[in-house]
């Protein structure tokens, strides 16, 4: 039913000599205004889910944007003994090497130096070697 339904059925009742159909279109009234209701009820409930996986979208897209931030301030490097890492870019005051199988957990974690083998670096994060 549509505002042109209302309408006609608004002027039944207006030109209506007859209570029972003044009634019956009150009636008819009551149950228009009802379904109405209702489906507004309904559009303010998607509304309200929309707006929820909208701001969780949302909250997705900053993180995705600080850690792509984040891993600009790392290359790809490969060392002289063949593994592949990240380090620092050249404008960082220290350079600093990470771990490229955490850094695709979308974590840096730093690779140090094994201390009982000199050829090799140490990720404490995922146990990994990587040879110097």
């Amino acid at each position: 039913m549509d505002v042109k339904d209302i309408i006609k059925i608004v002027n039944n009742v207006v030109n209506s000599p007859d209570a029972e159909a003044l009634k019956a279109s009150i009636l008819d009234l009551d149950k228009e205004i009802h379904n109405l209701k209702t489906q507004v009820y309904d559009l303010q409930t998607k509304n309200f889910y929309l707006e929820r996986e909208n701001e969780a979208l949302r909250k997705k897209v900053d993180i995705n944007i600080q850690w792509e931030n984040t891993k600009a301030l790392y290359e790809p490097f490969q060392t002289p003994g063949g593994a592949l890492i990240y380090r620092s870019i050249k404008d960082a005051p220290v350079r600093l090497l990470a771990c490229p199988n955490c850094m695709e957990e979308r974590k840096i974690i730093f690779i140090q130096p094994d201390p009982d083998f000199l050829d090799r670096y140490y990720c404490p994060g995922c146990q990994r070697w990587f040879m110097k």
